[in-house]
């Protein structure tokens, strides 16, 4: 399991090194079993004005959503 996160890790961080502006995006949803889930997203654009968005990361949050909550 360790590779395949390391390598998304890896693949992220090429990506994203070559971006010369990027913005993250949060969106939140709530499940079936209604649970808050953040959803994170970066979207760059590299120096050949290439457009790329990039999936980061899904949190679950089973209270509450306050920034406290999200550091």
């Amino acid at each position: 399991m360790n590779n395949i996160s390391d390598e998304i890790c890896s693949t992220l961080d090429i990506k994203t090194r070559n971006f010369e502006y990027f913005s993250f995006a949060i969106d939140e949803s709530v499940d079936i079993k209604d649970t808050v889930q953040l959803e994170i997203f970066i979207s760059g654009i590299n120096s050949e004005m290439n457009l790329a968005d990039l999936f980061l990361n899904l949190v679950s949050f089973k209270n509450t959503t306050t920034g406290r909550d999200i550091q």
